[in-house]
């Protein structure tokens, strides 16, 4: 069994970010296995994955769950159809049914209205396609941390600055939760026991 100080020194030779390591280095455990149960975040559980070498279509489905959150955050119909359509590529990528140029033209698409459409959920969308496309499993692993971060960044936008000041806290509230629903979903797709460690 990997202790925490194991798992706590691979991080930093991957140069997991600062909040990480310093969650990591407070947890009260000796497992690494038991880091992996008590994480809440479900950007840092992908890039771990994909750094310790899950296999890549775990990644991929852990990616896609994540950003099927926030889909329900797409008002536009056409941010809603290009957004869903590369999800559903790169799930079907997992499945061995869509091919790299197909995930190349979904993750291009919806990183495209993303990018126009300043949609985030059409970015978690675009990383979750180019997870599957990346040409290297660190790469990967990137990909799938940043779907996960933007699905969570995905609550709806107040429009004023009044507005947005007294919804501070339950901002803040609503992306905990959703850092903490990612993590639960990546942990149901991927197992300590499928990493690499």
């Amino acid at each position: 069994m990997k202790t925490k100080q194991e798992l706590l020194t691979k991080m930093q030779e991957l140069k997991a970010c600062k909040d990480a390591v310093v969650w990591v280095t407070d947890l009260e455990t000796d497992l690494a296995s038991e880091v992996w149960d008590r994480c809440e975040r479900g950007d840092w559980l992908l890039w771990l994955a994909g750094e310790l070498g899950a296999d890549r279509k775990l990644l991929v489905s852990g990616a896609c769950a994540c950003a099927r959150t926030s889909l329900l955050y797409i008002k536009d119909p056409q941010a809603l159809e290009v957004t869903t359509k590369a999800l559903v590529i790169a799930e079907k990528w997992t499945k061995g049914a869509a091919t790299d140029e197909e995930l190349k033209i979904a993750a291009t698409s919806a990183a495209a209205y993303a990018s126009a459409s300043a949609t985030v959920a059409a970015y978690a969308a675009a990383y979750a396609a180019y997870a599957a496309y990346a040409a290297t499993s660190a790469a990967a692993a990137a990909y799938a941390s940043a779907c996960a971060a933007y699905a969570c960044a995905a609550y709806p936008a107040t429009s004023s600055a009044s507005a947005a000041a007294a919804a501070y806290d339950t901002a803040y509230d609503a992306r905990k939760d959703s850092l903490a629903n990612t993590a639960k979903i990546v942990k149901d797709i991927i197992k300590w026991e499928d990493l690499n460690f």
